[in-house]
């Protein structure tokens, strides 16, 4: 079996999403992964691993292809530096490694700065593609790559993951009189 896709997931514990390349860095699908309102009853771990379990599911007709993968590793900051709760981020490295345990494949685990530096999610931004992080990914998609996605703030976090960890998110320079 060719084991050339590439897996980029935003393990949220709530909205989780991820995003499939295939062996040519083109992206083939995204949207978030539907968790079962069940799900927040169960006890933290429990629910960390069923997630990972959906996000497996999620895959579908590419889970025997899938090659590499990648997840975003929450950066925790002291409280005063911090916007909520920092334990509510140790989850997400909870359903990261189900997933990179399920695959067993190179995986990339890359803190936030490293992927988007300061550009913000700006989830007040009804448009995922319309907030500033959202434009930046969008610019490095073709139109087809943008009509297999189903867009969500979260869906389009995994495909800028995804995006990073293939390569193919560096800035894009411009320079004065350049043809």
């Amino acid at each position: 079996m060719n084991k050339d896709h590439y897996l980029a997931v935003d393990p949220g514990i709530r909205y989780p999403a991820a995003a499939i390349f295939d062996g040519k860095k083109t992206l083939v699908k995204a949207s978030r992964v539907k968790l079962p309102a069940a799900l927040s009853r169960l006890p933290m771990g429990m629910r960390c691993l069923e997630i990972g379990k959906l996000i497996v599911k999620w895959t579908g007709e590419y889970h025997t292809r899938i090659g590499g993968y990648c997840f975003e590793y929450p950066q925790i900051y002291v409280a005063k530096r911090s916007k909520g709760d920092p334990n509510n981020l140790t989850p997400l490295v909870g359903v990261g490694m189900v997933v990179a345990a399920y695959f067993d494949v190179p995986t990339k685990s890359p803190y936030p700065v490293e992927v988007w530096g300061q550009v913000p999610k700006n989830e007040e931004c009804d448009d995922p593609w319309g907030s500033p992080r959202g434009q930046k990914i969008k610019r490095r998609l073709t139109q087809a790559e943008i009509a297999c996605v189903d867009a969500s703030h979260d869906s389009v976090d995994a495909i800028g993951i995804g995006l990073w960890a293939l390569g193919r998110f560096e800035r894009i320079r411009v320079f004065h009189g350049a043809v």
